[in-house]
């Protein structure tokens, strides 16, 4: 049976002085500027942690649909369809409300992205 989540997928476009990104050194902070890439509703296999959704949100950003299974396919379609990059560290996965930042290994639980900048 599948649960019905609604994704959001926020990449960080925030600069140091010299327009370099900070997310990929640094990983996301509070009050960098990001951007809402994505959203929509995703059905996820039932009893998923936001862990496992988060991730699989990053591997279907950075592999072409016909790689994935099942439940993971419409995340990387999506992908496709926008030409949007691969996540990367300091980019942000919202799952009904929750906040999950790509760190350098793993995910960082964090307030939600409020508005697009």
């Amino acid at each position: 049976m599948a649960i019905t989540l609604n994704l959001e997928v926020w990449h960080n476009e925030q600069l140091d002085d010299r327009g370099c990104p900070v997310g990929p050194s640094r990983g996301y902070r509070g009050g960098d500027r990001v951007t809402r890439a994505l959203a929509f509703d995703l059905a996820a296999p039932e009893g998923i942690t936001a862990v496992e959704v988060a991730q699989a949100v990053f591997q279907a950003s950075c592999h072409d649909a016909e790689d994935l299974h099942g439940w993971m396919v419409p995340i990387a379609l999506r992908y496709r369809v926008r030409r949007l990059r691969a996540l990367l560290v300091g980019d942000v996965v919202v799952i009904d409300g929750v906040g999950y930042a790509v760190d350098s290994h793993g995910w960082s639980k964090i307030p939600a992205p409020r508005t697009a900048a």
